[in-house]
């Protein structure tokens, strides 16, 4: 199976390589294209941002050209481009994989986005309508109306966690999967392997498999879609078939349940609200009600994804790093003392968890190659040419371990946030830049911020030990996909103190009983 695709690069790359030296020199320096195979036996297969990283450093440019790619190596670069020039790299790139796994097999527009930031869809009037919709409903202006449902349910993960420790991975991934659901859908979700969670997580996980860059050859290969799938090498088609499954059922499932909702008067959410204001005989009402599906769809598939990754990146880093958690502990217990749980309000009184917080972000960024873009037209930058639609890849993790912004970059240290000198390294890079900038960061925000501060205030996180009392090893890897995660590990968590159960249950009582009945938030509910 390798053989024939080795030997199909070889016959075509030629073509690709011949075409970009005569079309468009001098492009951003690479590895050394071979006259044959051009740059197709240097495709990382594996974490190609390390790859990446290592050429920014041996070729000593913030930008490196590979075929028709180009890799974004520093912050400054990712503003140059894809800020102060947002009108050349605001478009998508769109690849056969993407064709695959995003072309409905009924008559209904699919337009989930394979990757977070909005990054799924090609500049256009549809995209700019997705983002407006985004920005009324969770623009900093308004986010905070979610601040009930997210208290909420990061109450419901720490007493999860206090409850059966050894699940961790699994409370978080319903605590995420949580708060998109009830802001959205208004599905208040309790148990562990809720339905719509499931259906979510394969459609996330599946994509992100297919779509990672380098993973098939059909990205290279585009007439391969029309191979039969029984051929060699062709096994992605069947997995795109059900990633496609997957999706269609993760966007129309809670999107109708929101509806009977409605319809039943049992319940409001955000998607019926949105529905409710739109006129039947609107000559755009079907296109706006796609807008509307597909706008809670990503939300629900890539939002809750990237921030349960962090969430568990956190989980890791206190593990590794028990005196940055005793330090934060401290300002919490300082600030805020033991009679009660941190509050949104407080953040501004708790520098050191804000600068946790960050590093957090920082410190393995959930989409470590970005979102890619694609150039809409010939740009210079440097003296090296970018051709139009040469795909564009911000490489998050290069920037966030750049040593000339970030003293030992590999280490876990907040303090790097709370020194004024660093104070131009606030920018969380995971969010990404310019138009396709994440438009529900202002949610994520808030909600692994609530997350973090909860935990810090009621757990202790620690390794776990064997049977003899020794710590057991943590290796600290993460998965290779689109959107990666801390890899299984072992950690003891145990209650602070130990009226913490008791109290969280008072808490999450009362909170339910507010939510239900007093609190304005609750349309959302």
């Amino acid at each position: 199976m390798e053989l024939m695709w080795s030997l199909m690069n070889l016959l075509l790359s030629p073509i690709w390589y011949a075409d970009s030296l005569v079309l468009y020199p001098p492009f951003p320096p690479g590895p050394q294209r071979d006259f044959l195979t051009g740059n197709t036996l240097n495709i990382p297969v594996k974490k190609p941002w390390l790859k990446y990283s290592d050429w920014a450093e041996k070729y000593g440019l913030r930008i490196a050209g590979q075929g028709n790619v180009v890799i974004i190596n520093s912050v400054d670069a990712a503003r140059d481009l894809l800020e102060r020039r947002g009108q050349i790299y605001s478009d998508r790139t769109f690849s056969m994989m993407d064709d695959l796994c995003v072309t409905a097999t009924s008559s209904s527009d699919i337009y989930l986005i394979y990757a977070p930031r909005g990054g799924g869809m090609p500049y256009n009037n549809s995209l700019r309508k997705h983002r407006r919709l985004y920005q009324q409903n969770f623009g900093p202006t308004v986010v905070h109306k979610f601040q009930p449902v997210q208290k909420r349910k990061i109450h419901d993960l720490v007493l999860n966690l206090v409850h059966t420790p050894e699940d961790f991975y699994k409370h978080v991934s319903t605590a995420t999967g949580a708060i998109i659901m009830s802001t959205m859908y208004g599905h208040d979700i309790e148990q562990t392997n809720d339905p719509f969670i499931e259906v979510a997580e394969k459609a996330s996980s599946m994509r992100g498999i297919l779509l990672a860059p380098g993973k098939f050859p059909v990205s290279q290969l585009p007439f391969a879609r029309y191979f039969p799938s029984w051929a060699p090498g062709c096994g992605f088609k069947q997995i795109a078939h059900l990633s496609r499954e997957y999706t269609e059922e993760a966007q129309t499932r809670p999107f109708n349940f929101a509806m009977k909702q409605k319809m039943s008067g049992k319940a409001t959410s955000l998607v019926a609200d949105l529905v409710e204001q739109l006129l039947e005989d609107d000559p755009d009402y079907t296109e706006k009600l796609n807008v509307i599906r597909n706008m809670a769809s990503t939300g629900y598939v890539a939002g809750a994804a990237t921030t349960k990754s962090i969430i568990l990146t956190f989980i890791l880093a206190m593990t590794l790093n028990p005196n940055i958690q005793a330090k934060a502990q401290e300002e919490i217990d300082r600030v805020i003392g033991a009679e009660r749980l941190p509050e949104f309000s407080d953040r501004e009184n708790l520098p050191y968890v804000e600068a946790v917080y960050r590093e957090t972000m920082r410190w393995y960024p959930p989409v470590p190659l970005g979102t890619p873009r694609r150039a809409m037209q010939t740009d210079c930058y440097n003296g090296y040419c970018i051709p139009q639609g040469t795909t564009i890849y911000p490489n998050i993790w290069a920037m966030s371990r750049d040593e000339t912004q970030y003293e030992e970059p590999h280490q876990f240290r907040p303090e790097r946030f709370l020194s004024s000198e660093n104070s131009g390294i606030n920018d969380i890079l995971l969010f990404g830049f310019g138009r396709r900038i994440c438009s529900g960061r202002y949610l994520a925000d808030a909600s692994v911020w609530m997350a973090i501060v909860s935990i810090l205030a009621t757990l202790r996180l620690e390794k776990a030990k064997d049977l003899e009392g020794n710590d057991i090893h943590v290796e600290g890897d993460y998965t290779d996909e689109l959107i990666c995660f801390p890899r299984q590990f072992r950690c003891s968590i145990t209650p602070r103190g130990p009226d913490i159960f008791s109290s969280l249950r008072r808490l999450r009582e009362h909170e339910y009983q507010c939510y239900c009945i007093e609190c304005p938030a609750k349309s959302i509910c």
